[in-house]
């Protein structure tokens, strides 16, 4: 199995598109046997086309490790959500502290109502705000959130907090062992604990197992280039980091290839999976 991260390792800088050879190393993969799982941050909904249109690529990790889906079928094959009592609590925190808080859910993104209506004046990156105008929602009245919602919060992103903050809500946070957190550049983000890349691989493995498939961690190539891919990368048969990833994810790897927009996702599954296949 492959497993491939998008943004920063799949995706080309526009954060929509893969190169054609990339697609070509795809298509020979999947033509070998070898199921490309693509394992993402991202939520189901904003999946890029450019990606899900690749012949044989049939599933999908996403929110970190907490949700796989069946692309074709449009369905959630499985889900590790925050627990109710930690996403009540982690909202209520963010209201105390005033910071812009967004919970990620079935296919939506919703947001406090009065954070809501000043989404377009707040400094996020192009990328988030263009997943925004296409998924993001005002969450309404608490209670009316939690009966619709509550049992269904895949992920919490705090995406715009200045240090000290972050620091602060990071340390109240610790607390709660049954939380994971992902850093970003200006925030973080927070899934369940047993919900990261590697554990929603492992998860895969075990649906696959149920259908009479064998697929272990060690038969799969991971390949990614941020902190939420260390998991996958460290746990993988082999781990790949890509050429524009952190230096303490490059340590970690195996081995390390070329940045997204040089092929080196392409040049890792010729190398690593493809090499000696005619």
């Amino acid at each position: 199995m492959i497993a491939l991260d998008l943004d920063g390792t799949a995706l080309l800088s526009d954060h929509a598109h893969i190169s054609r050879r990339l697609r070509r190393t795809l298509q020979r993969a999947v033509a070998r046997g070898i199921r490309v799982v693509p394992v993402t941050g991202r939520i189901y909904s904003v999946l890029p086309k450019d990606v899900t249109s690749v012949p044989g690529i049939e599933y999908a990790v996403t929110s970190y490790g907490a949700v796989i889906y069946a692309l074709k079928e449009r369905r959630t094959l499985f889900s590790a959500c925050i627990p109710r009592q930690d996403a009540e609590w982690i909202l209520r925190l963010a209201r105390r502290e005033s910071c812009y808080v967004e919970a990620w859910s079935r296919g939506r993104i919703f947001v406090p109502d009065d954070q809501f209506r000043r989404i377009e004046t707040l400094p996020f990156s192009p990328l988030h705000s263009d997943v925004l105008r296409k998924i993001g929602t005002a969450a309404g009245g608490s209670a009316d959130f939690w009966a619709k919602h509550g049992e269904a919060v895949e992920k919490i992103n705090f995406p715009l907090l200045p240090p000290a903050q972050k620091a602060t809500i990071l340390g109240k946070l610790a607390q709660c062992p049954r939380l994971f957190f992902v850093p970003m550049q200006s925030g973080f983000e927070i899934v369940r604990a047993g919900a990261t890349k590697a554990d929603g691989l492992a998860n895969f493995c075990r649906l696959l197992q149920q259908k009479g498939v064998s697929i272990g961690m060690r038969n799969i190539l991971a390949i990614g280039d941020s902190e939420g891919d260390a998991e996958m990368i460290r746990k993988a048969g082999i781990g790949v980091a890509m050429g524009n990833a952190s230096r303490a994810l490059k340590k970690l790897a195996d081995a390390v290839t070329l940045d997204n927009e040089r092929d080196g996702a392409a040049a890792a599954i010729e190398r690593y999976a493809l090499s000696g296949c005619a």
